[in-house]
């Protein structure tokens, strides 16, 4: 099963709930842009149990402020109201309350204006549901991933905070979708991020043209993914780094609470994505038995893309094995499930280790003035690339070695994977150049200072 975490981070032991203050009223907070309080529990079963409370009030906090508690709350009473009867058959009751709900319009325009009023009428009494009611219908659809849910919860609520809160399909006008498109192009930096939340709006919209929710013909944000005003923050082809750009990347001081060289090292030698390394546990490093040095360590446990994922590597290079030593020797015995990185904290929109730590990397790339054609995963890019130019190394112990599905009928059904003792060979093939290795173990020094 998996454990949910959203609303939550953990700092040190302890769980904590918190939650993004909407940009409408952070002036109110003194320019934060999340609100945290401690649960007071170890436990993430309990976590989730208390957390509720503290989401919902801090909600009624950002509605009061933004000044909609006024009227929504009101809408989405009558709106039940008016199909809970409509159901019965009461028309009488229906007419009443439709009545009433064209009179709170009325006092709503005088206090406001007419914009406001009209979408309190229309929330008031929709019958197909608002954007909110489909969103909660949709998600299940949508993907089997947590983190491909939230990340489109995400960017269907950051179209609603857009529009000041709920809303009916039919207020999303081409020239309302035209005014968030604008939005976003100042507020994403990036093609990928502003694509990746806008495409999960078209897809929505799909769906809601599927349940005629809208017409089919209607949808505001098809098409919309094509244009970009900053050519410089296209994309780059991503691809290993070469030895001079290593170079130069382990020629500075990557800090990020002690542990980002590591991780940078770690993902050097042991070809490990950043997830699968931020997630590593205790438990998950284990000493080769007999006389040889290094260790067995269980990958893709917690952070794996697929079954091939889930994969035990050898790990016998002295300077990553130096990593797993220390860090595993710093956990008393009784810690074995906790993580091998205990001052990482997870964020994100799906609560992941690595959120933080990519982020960072991030950062320390951009100061080394390297091209973005390079980035974290190009450290396994660079793994596999030295593996494959490695004399006598054939493809099928580099796939299994690094996780890949092996095609075919051979190895990809019948095998039954590959040995320890043949995992050992690829483990001892990984080199670098004397000034790359050099390098490494000066990279670690500079980063725990």
């Amino acid at each position: 099963m998996v454990r949910d975490r959203q609303n939550l981070v953990r700092i040190g032991r302890m769980w904590y709930v918190r939650t993004k203050i909407p940009a409408a009223v952070v002036e109110h907070y003194s320019g934060h842009t999340h609100k945290r309080q401690s649960l007071r529990t170890e436990k993430l079963e309990e976590a989730n149990r208390l957390k509720g409370k503290w989401v919902e009030l801090w909600r009624k906090e950002f509605d009061q402020l933004q000044g909609k508690a006024a009227f929504s709350s009101v809408a989405d009473e009558l709106r039940f109201q008016i199909r809970r009867e409509a159901v019965k058959g009461n028309e009488a009751a229906v007419d009443a309350l439709r009545n009433h709900a064209q009179v709170k319009a009325e006092e709503i325009e005088q206090r406001h204006d007419l914009s406001k009023a009209q979408r309190f009428f229309s929330l008031a009494t929709t019958a197909l549901p608002t954007l909110r009611e489909a969103m909660e219908e949709w998600l299940p659809t949508a993907g089997s991933r947590m983190g491909t849910q939230i990340h489109y919860r995400l960017a269907v609520e950051r179209l609603l905070e857009f529009l000041g809160g709920d809303a009916v399909p039919d207020d999303v006008t081409e020239a309302r979708a035209l005014d968030y498109y604008d939005h976003m192009l100042t507020v994403y930096k990036t093609r990928a991020t502003f694509q990746g939340k806008l495409r999960p709006l078209g897809a929505f919209w799909e769906w809601m043209g599927v349940r005629r929710y809208v017409p089919r013909v209607s949808n505001p944000w098809r098409g919309r993914g094509l244009k970009w005003p900053n050519e410089r923050a296209m994309p780059k082809a991503k691809r290993p780094f070469a030895d001079d750009e290593l170079l130069t990347l382990l020629q500075g001081a990557a800090t990020y609470k002690g542990s980002l060289a590591e991780i940078v090292v770690l993902g050097l030698y042991t070809d490990a994505r950043l997830d699968e390394l931020c997630s590593f546990r205790v438990a998950d490093v284990t000493p080769i038995k007999g006389k040889s040095a290094g260790f067995v360590v269980k990958i893709g446990q917690t952070g794996g893309k697929r079954a091939a994922s889930i994969r035990d590597v050898v790990v016998t290079h002295e300077i990553p094995v130096g990593i797993l030593r220390n860090r595993r020797d710093a956990q008393r015995p009784t810690e074995a499930s906790e993580q091998l990185f205990p001052d990482l904290v997870p964020g994100g929109h799906d609560n992941k280790f690595s959120w933080h730590v990519s982020k960072a990397f991030g950062r320390y790339r951009d100061d080394c003035k390297l091209p973005h054609g390079v980035d974290f995963h190009s450290l396994r890019r660079t793994f596999i690339t030295r593996l494959e130019n490695t004399q006598g190394m054939d493809v099928v112990k580099i796939a299994r070695y690094v996780g890949h599905q092996i095609k075919g009928v051979t190895f990809g059904v019948y095998s039954g994977g590959s040995s320890e003792q043949t995992m050992r060979l690829v483990a001892d093939a990984i080199n670098y150049s004397s000034e790359i290795e050099r390098g490494a173990a000066a990279f670690l020094i500079a980063g725990r200072s």
